[in-house]
Order: structure tokens, then sequence, then C-alpha cells
């Protein structure tokens, strides 16, 4: 299996202060882009849904070039928390990797701008 450039945060421990940043910014849908200790953190955020169950997952083109991400709801039989939920994804690339973003729903693609939005407190 070919080896990504980035690790998923749902993989790895997340330092506390990227967490609480994601979590500042996870009701706005988007790509959102920092750095926090020289390295690059990458937000994809789906934004407000109406029950628990719903996640992002990522894939990414062949050559790497593009980071695909979707929305996936909960099964039509699953148990579900009846919560509203602000699901996200948490992306730590390798330095230098910055490829494009496209959000797939169902059909439909569409590429979506990062933007970069800095950790407070840090001085970087």
């Amino acid at each position: 299996m070919d080896r990504l450039p980035f690790v998923l945060g749902s993989l790895t421990a997340v330092p506390t202060e990227v967490r609480h940043w994601a979590e500042n910014l996870k009701t706005a849908p988007g790509v959102y882009v920092t750095s926090y200790r020289g390295r690059p953190v990458i937000l994809l955020a789906a934004g407000e849904r109406p029950t628990g169950g719903y996640r992002v997952t990522v894939s990414v083109s062949p050559d790497h070039s593009t980071v695909y991400y979707s929305v996936q709801a909960p099964g039509r039989d699953d148990f579900v928390i009846q919560v509203i939920t602000y699901p996200y994804e948490l992306l730590f690339p390798e330095p230098g990797y910055l490829p494009r973003f496209v959000f797939k729903h169902g059909r439909k693609q569409q590429e979506i701008a990062p933007g970069f939005t800095p950790i407070p407190g840090q001085d970087e």
C-alpha cells in the first residue's frame, strides 16, 4: 500500500491546542489550515449535522495531488444520539504538502480553497 503524505487526526494523538482550534472552527463547513510548532495542520469541517453518527471520510488521488473528502451519514437503521453535531477530520501533512481539496457530495464535486486560521497564542 502506498504511504500517504499525511496522518489522520482520528488515528493519532491530537495536541490540546490543535483540538481547541478545531472545536472553535468546526461549525462552519470548509477547509482550514494552520501551523502548530512549525508543522502544518488541516481541518476538514462538515458543519452542523442533525444527529450523531456523521463522519468526515478522506481519500486521496493516486498521485496525492488531491484530497477528496465527504460526509458519511449514519445508516438508516443505526441508533444515533439525538443531538446536533459538527463532525470533522484533522490532517497532519508532511511539511510542504498542500494538495487541492475537493468536497464530494454524491456525484457532485466542489473544489474548496483552504483558509489560513492561526491557533491563538502562537507566534508562528
